[in-house]
């Protein structure tokens, strides 16, 4: 049986989408490109709110998708520095670090959180996080869905 979106499922990530082209644009990077290679990326407004993420990790956290804060739906695990003080100007004194976050809720195929890594880059008063999941073992890739 194929899982079908709503309109409204639809709607609401073509919006995430024309926005996060429209701010990609601005720096003279391509949607369609992050799309591609970054399927897991974010992007943080200064108030920490989500403006658009990567398809792969809007399917698996629909929080995201849904312009949730991401310190409510992600916590920081490394670097260390910018876990204990998780606010936007705390991860912009950390651009370009390796950064590894984990999902507060477990996803629902799997019951397992998702851990991403990646740097955190500035651009034009946000934060562009490009990532990927972050698996030790083939079984946590299996289950991982």
């Amino acid at each position: 049986m194929e899982k079908r979106e709503t309109s409204a499922k639809v709607a609401e990530r073509e919006e995430g989408y024309a926005l996060g082209a429209r701010i990609l644009s601005e720096e003279g990077m391509d949607l369609r490109f992050l799309l591609k290679c970054w399927p897991f990326f974010v992007i943080l407004e200064a108030d920490m709110t989500i403006t658009c993420c990567g398809p792969a990790l809007s399917q698996r956290i629909p929080a995201a998708r849904q312009r949730g804060r991401f310190d409510e739906i992600f916590e920081v695990l490394r670097p260390v520095a910018a876990a204990e003080d998780f606010v936007f100007s705390a991860l912009c004194r950390h651009n370009n670090v390796a950064y590894k976050v984990q999902s507060r809720e477990p996803l629902a195929c799997t019951n397992r959180k998702l851990v991403l890594r990646g740097a955190m880059h500035f651009q034009a008063g946000r934060l562009l996080f490009l990532c990927s999941p972050h698996m030790l073992t083939i079984d946590d890739m299996a289950a991982s869905g």
